[in-house]
Order: structure tokens, then C-alpha cells, then sequence
């Protein structure tokens, strides 16, 4: 299944972004996303705990990267793919938790959330998908994890069950990676602040757009000590 933009995005279209510079339209669209966190955090309803908000105000830094960090997130025999998987096939496949709902049209996103214990708190992990990109069928176009110390597992982040375990990202990237081991993977960030990284993938697609659609595929990874404590990864194609 293609992504959805690839599917939805009329020739119509084109005169809106038909003269402004390339990659404008994922610029916007990522820019909302940013803003939309912490929107989110406030109109979620009482009982679902949101994704944490992304770390950076802006992602203009040059996409360095000449692959994508990742295509995905493996949950033991599970794929989930950015863009083709749906949240409901997840909660299917997890058969405990529920779909969660926070903001308005496509101002808004729906999340999965799990957690993995540990002998000393959770992985606390969310699938997400945005409510422009993702669509109606609600396609998985972001995954966020945060290790969390001292924190038990949730009525609204339930166990993920043991048949999808273990959870990585693709080249074996996942919590707990020290930060020689993500060196070695990823090579050198796109952008650093904080204690973040980033690193930024972006290139055209084929398809029925002027010139291609543009596709941005990114990881934020935060290290404490030498070693990855949270991360986010996510991709968004659009004409």
C-alpha cells in the first residue's frame, strides 16, 4: 500500500505550492507537527496519556542523511511501517489498549500507547498518527519511547504483550544504544541541541506531483550518560 499522500494528493493540488521553493509544503507540514505536541497535551481526554512533544522548534537544518534512520519500528514478528501501517492493525495484533484521540481535523493526532517493564521502571512507547498525514485510517506516521525510572506500568499505557517483544528500530536502534553504538549506525547528526540529536532524511518519490513528492523521514534520539534514553522517529510524504 502506498503511503497516503501518494494516494490522495489530487494534480488539482499543484497550484498551491506551484512556484514556492522545493520541500516548502513538508517544511509546513512538519512545522505544524511541532506546534501540535503541545496542543495535544491539553485537549487529550483525562484518561490517555499523549506522546511526549517533539524537542526541536524548527527543523531547517539540511537533511545530511543518504538513507532513512529507519523505516519503521520491528515488534517482534510484527512490522510496523511508517505511512502503510494503521494504528488499528497495531491494537489488533496487541489486543489490550486502546486508541487514543487528542485535537481537531487535521490539527489533531491518535496514539497507541504501551509500556515495556523493567526491573527499574518502563520503556514508556507511543504509535502515532497524525491527522492530516495519517488519514482516515489513522497510518502510523510517527513513533516516540522514553525510558522512564521509578514509573509502573498504566491503565492507559497497558503491557505490551511478550509476542511483540522486542521492540527496535531498524539497524538495531532502540533505548539503552550508547552513543558510539548510534555513531556507528547513523553516522555523524544532522543537528545537535541539548542533549538531542538529529538526523534528517529527506528526497523526492515518484508519483502524480509536479516534479515528485517530497518525503522527510527523521530520528531525534536524547542521550543521558552516554547512552539513549529517548527517542522519536516518524515519516511524512507529501505532494
Amino acid at each position: 500500500m502506498a503511503p497516503r499522500a501518494l494516494r490522495d494528493c489530487a494534480p488539482s493540488a499543484l497550484s498551491a505550492v506551484l512556484g514556492r521553493p522545493l520541500n516548502f509544503t513538508v517544511r509546513l507540514l512538519v512545522k505544524r507537527l511541532l506546534l501540535l505536541g503541545a496542543v495535544v497535551t491539553f485537549v487529550a481526554s483525562v484518561n490517555a496519556e499523549p506522546p511526549p512533544r517533539l524537542p526541536f522548534e524548527s527543523v531547517d537544518w539540511p537533511a545530511s542523511l543518504k538513507h532513512e534512520p529507519s523505516k519503521g519500528v520491528t515488534l517482534g514478528a510484527l512490522r510496523v511501517t511508517f505511512e502503510t501501517t494503521t494504528l488499528s492493525e497495531v491494537h489488533k495484533a496487541a489486543s489490550t489498549g486502546a486508541i487514543a484521540h487528542g485535537g481537531k481535523g487535521g490539527d489533531s493526532m491518535s496514539w497507541l500507547c504501551y509500556s515495556i517493564p523493567r526491573s527499574d521502571g518502563v520503556d514508556r512507547v507511543w504509535f502515532i498518527s497524525h491527522g492530516e498525514m495519517g488519514g482516515p485510517e489513522r497510518s502510523v506516521t510517527a513513533f516516540a519511547a522514553t525510558r522512564l525510572e521509578n514509573v509502573p506500568v498504566s491503565a492507559e499505557c497497558p503491557a505490551l504483550p511478550a509476542k511483540l517483544q522486542p521492540l527496535t528500530l531498524d539497524r538495531h536502534i532502540w533505548l539503552g544504544n550508547s552513543d558510539a553504538q548510534l555513531h556507528r549506525y547513523l553516522g555523524s547528526p544532522s543537528h545537535e541541541g541539548a542533549s538531542w540529536r538529529a538526523y534528517k532524511f529527506q528526497t523526492k518519490v515518484k508519483g502524480n506531483c509536479e516534479g515528485g513528492f517530497d518525503m522527510l523521514n527523521w530520528l531525534f534520539t536524547k542521550s543521558a550518560q552516554g547512552h539513549v534514553t529517548s527517542l522519536y522517529a516518524g515519516q511524512v510524504t507529501s505532494c
